[in-house]
C-alpha cells in the first residue's frame, strides 16, 4: 500500500493530499531520517515496540537476510533508507500490513491471536499465498479466516507484504529516472509476483521449509495456484 497520512510516526513525503479545501503540507525526507540513523542512503531496519499483545512475525535480522536475496538488491535499495517495524495506527489504517513512502517502508505488527481475517478485496491473491505456504483457510462471512504457523507468518510478511511494499520502491525508481508514470498498485503487486518465482528456492535455502500451522498437515493448505 503506498501513501502516507499526517499521524504517522514516520513523516516519509506522501503525495499531495487535500483537506478542508487547502492542500496539506508534504514532510520533508530529513524529517524522517533522524529515525534511521547512520548516513542517508544506506538499508537499515529499525525496531519499534510491536504494542500490546502484538509482535513483528519478521525480525530486523531475518528482514536484512531476505533483502540479500532479491537480484540486483544493491541497485533496487537505492534512495531506501529502511524499514522500520512498528505498531499499526488502528483507527486509520485497521487493516494494513505495510505501507510505503518515497525512500521508507513500515511493517505493522501482527496480533498474537492464532487467527487473522483476510479482506474480501484481497481474495483474488489469496490462491498464491494458499498454494506457496499450505494454509489452511475458512470462509468467514464475506472474508477468509486463516491459521498461522510462525515459519508461515513470517514467510507472508516477507514475500508478500515486504516484496509488494519493494515493489512501490521500484515503480517510484523507474518514474524518477523518467522511465514511466507510476503504475501503483498493479505494478507493486506483479513485481513482487515476479521476484517471489525467481527467489522461491533460495528463501526455502536459506529460512527453511514452511511449517504448518498445529494440527495441520503439510500441504493441508488448498493448492489453488500453481505457477
Amino acid at each position: 500500500m503506498a501513501g502516507w497520512y499526517r499521524r504517522s510516526p514516520l513523516p516519509i513525503r506522501p503525495l499531495t493530499r487535500i483537506k478542508g479545501g487547502r492542500p496539506k503540507p508534504k514532510p520533508n525526507r530529513s524529517d524522517h531520517l533522524r529515525w534511521f540513523p547512520g548516513p542517508p542512503g544506506r538499508f537499515r531496519v529499525v525496531r519499534k515496540p510491536p504494542g500490546r499483545q502484538r509482535y513483528h512475525p519478521a525480525g530486523a535480522e531475518e528482514i536484512e537476510r531476505f533483502v540479500g536475496l532479491i537480484p540486483s538488491w544493491e541497485e533496487i535499495s537505492c534512495d531506501l533508507d529502511g524499514v522500520m517495524l512498528c505498531a499499526p495506527w488502528q483507527e486509520e489504517y485497521p487493516d494494513t500490513e505495510g505501507l510505503y513512502g518515497e525512500h521508507a517502508i513500515i511493517l505493522f505488527s501482527w496480533p498474537r491471536q492464532p487467527e487473522e481475517r483476510f479482506r474480501h478485496s484481497f481474495t483474488r491473491q489469496l490462491p498464491e499465498v494458499a498454494g506457496r505456504l499450505s494454509l489452511r483457510e475458512r470462509r468467514k462471512d464475506r472474508d477468509y479466516a486463516v491459521t498461522w504457523s510462525p515459519s508461515q507468518a513470517r514467510a507472508y510478511v516477507l514475500l508478500f507484504v515486504l516484496l509488494h511494499e519493494i515493489g512501490h520502491h521500484v515503480d517510484w525508481l523507474l518514474c524518477r529516472r523518467g522511465r514511466y508514470a507510476r503504475r501503483g498498485e498493479s505494478f507493486a503487486e506483479d513485481w513482487a509476483a515476479d521476484c517471489r518465482q525467481r527467489i522461491w528456492d533460495c528463501f526455502l535455502q536459506a529460512f527453511g521449509e514452511i511449517e504448518p500451522a498445529a494440527g495441520q498437515a503439510r500441504g493441508a493448505g488448498r493448492l489453488l495456484h500453481r505457477d
